[in-house]
Order: structure tokens, then C-alpha cells, then sequence
């Protein structure tokens, strides 16, 4: 009896894994169209809003220029020195375009699921809050390949001792990821997609990392021994 009804249950199991299965295929397929409508500008400065094109985004980068100690704060960081740290726009960009350099592709994918390849990493302070833009190739079995730009915006919280950043804000293009739990899913895939060793690391330090905030166009942050 007890076999019989597990073997019950296991259609009533399968129908929605299989319709979950149909609904992402949609999904992927739907964005991939969307995808393709809409622009992407760079600009200096965000336009006022009845200066604003539809299906266009505007994309405000990071600055990369201007004095910086990057290389001084990384040593600093992965030596485990207990300091203040106040790290500037351009510190993290000129550390970004020196050592966040994702690697290629192994060459070990099958093609039957997408690939995400990050690039171009870019850092902006805003307010009390981090941007995160990169270029992304996004190569999708069936459908093809296509880059776009992916800009997260977010702060961070007190997570498990230490601290996690939180997406508020996303967007692939112009198009706007909605919810709060799938905005931290895909900021967790493509981290994960990126597979650098410089994250890696740094990645021990993470935990000693006390007081992170983001004031006065600075991160600021202290480190624990």
C-alpha cells in the first residue's frame, strides 16, 4: 500500500516541475525578445525625467580617474591588516579594470544550458548606496548569444556576522527585474558565472570586516585581526 501511493503521488509531482520547467523556457524566451527593443545610453548624467526616451535606459558609469591607493588597500586586505578603510570610486574601479578580469570561457559546457560571461566591471557610489554595471554575454542554447548591460544598485546588510549585499534595484538592459528574492538570485548566478580568483582571494577576509557603510563618496569599513 505504501508503494502504491507513492507511485500516486509521483504524477502529481512531475505536472508542476514540468509546467516550472515551460514557464522559465517562456521566460527566457520573452526577455531575449525584449531584450532587443530597447537602447542603452551612457550619459554623464541622468536626463530629467520628461527628457527621458521610452524602452531607453540611461547608464551612469562609475569614474576610474583621479588619485587612488587601491593597490596599497588590496595588500592591506589580503595581508588581514586590522585598519580604517575609506576606499573611493576610483579605487574600486582602477582595482576592477587591474584585477577583476573574469577569465574565458573553459570550453567545458555541453550547450544545453545558458551561459553568463561578466566583463567590464564598474563601481558607482550613489548616496548611501553601491551600483554594480558589468557587460554580460549571455549565450542561450536554442536562442543564441547577445551582450547586455547589467547594472544592480543595492546596500549592505548585517548577514550571519558579517555583511551581504542586497539588490534593491536591477536591470538586463532596460528591462527591470522585479522582486526582491529574484533580483538576489540573478546577482548570486552571475557572481557565481564570474568565477574570479581575485574574489576569491579576498573572500577570507570578508567575515573580520566590521562598520561598512557608504558616506561622503567613500566605502568605509574596519577590519577586525
Amino acid at each position: 500500500m505504501a508503494i502504491a501511493s507513492h507511485e500516486r503521488a509521483v504524477p502529481g509531482f512531475t505536472r508542476p516541475v514540468f509546467v516550472g520547467i515551460v514557464m522559465v523556457l517562456l521566460g527566457v524566451l520573452l526577455a531575449a525578445f525584449n531584450l532587443s527593443r530597447g537602447a542603452v545610453e551612457d550619459v554623464g548624467s541622468l536626463p530629467d525625467p520628461e527628457d527621458r526616451e521610452r524602452h531607453t535606459f540611461y547608464y551612469v558609469a562609475g569614474q576610474a580617474r583621479g588619485p587612488s591607493n587601491w593597490e596599497a588597500y588590496r595588500i592591506a586586505l589580503e595581508e588581514g591588516r586590522a585598519r580604517n578603510y575609506a576606499i573611493s570610486e576610483a579605487d574600486l574601479n582602477q582595482w576592477a579594470a587591474r584585477r577583476l578580469q573574469p577569465p574565458p570561457p573553459s570550453g567545458d559546457d555541453d550547450g544545453t544550458a545558458p551561459v553568463l560571461q561578466p566583463s567590464n566591471v564598474n563601481f558607482r557610489l550613489v548616496g548611501d548606496r553601491l551600483q554594480i554595471g558589468l557587460d554580460l554575454e549571455v549565450s542561450i542554447p536554442f536562442v543564441g548569444g547577445e551582450q547586455v548591460l547589467y547594472v544592480v544598485e543595492g546596500s549592505f546588510e548585517r548577514h550571519r556576522g558579517g555583511y551581504r549585499f542586497v539588490p534593491e534595484r536591477a536591470n538586463i538592459n532596460q528591462c527591470a527585474i522585479p522582486l526582491g528574492a529574484l533580483r538576489q538570485f540573478a546577482f548570486n548566478r552571475i557572481l557565481k558565472s564570474a568565477d574570479m580568483e581575485e574574489i576569491d582571494a579576498l573572500a577570507a577576509q570578508w567575515s573580520a570586516i566590521r562598520n561598512l557603510r557608504i558616506e561622503d563618496e567613500r566605502l568605509h569599513f574596519s577590519l577586525e585581526e
